[in-house]
C-alpha cells in the first residue's frame, strides 16, 4: 500500500459508508426490509472502518515534528480540504502547500 492509499483509506469509507446509507435510504421507501437492513450494517461497518483508519491516520500524522506538514496533511486527508482551502488557512501559496504535503508523506512514509 502506498502512502497515498494510506492516507486516503478514511475517506474511501466515509465515501462507501454514504453511499451504503443512500441505499438504505431508498429500500426503506420501497419497503424492502430485508435489503435495507443489509445497507444499514454495511453503513455502519464502514463508519466504523473509516474511524479506525482516521484514528490511524491521525497518530501517524502526530509523529511528525513540523506543525505546517501535521496541519496539511491533516486538513487534506482527514478534513478532505483543497490545497487552495489549506493554503487560505497556514498561509502559503497552493504551490507551496503542496510541496509541505510531498514532504510530509516522505516523512510519514520512513516511519
Amino acid at each position: 500500500m502506498t502512502i497515498e492509499e494510506y492516507l486516503s483509506k478514511p475517506e474511501k469509507y466515509r465515501h462507501q459508508a454514504q453511499v451504503y446509507l443512500k441505499l438504505a435510504r431508498h429500500m426503506h421507501r420501497k419497503g424492502n426490509t430485508s435489503a435495507y437492513a443489509k445497507y444499514s450494517k454495511k453503513h455502519c461497518e464502514s463508519l466504523r472502518k473509516s474511524q479506525i483508519w482516521e484514528n490511524r491516520v491521525r497518530q501517524s500524522i502526530n509523529r511528525l515534528s513540523c506543525s505546517d506538514e501535521k496541519m496539511s496533511l491533516e486538513l487534506k486527508y482527514l478534513q478532505g480540504m483543497t490545497l487552495d482551502e489549506i493554503g487560505e488557512i497556514i498561509g502559503y501559496s497552493r504551490r507551496h502547500v503542496n510541496r509541505i504535503l510531498k514532504r510530509g508523506k516522505e516523512k510519514l512514509f520512513t516511519f
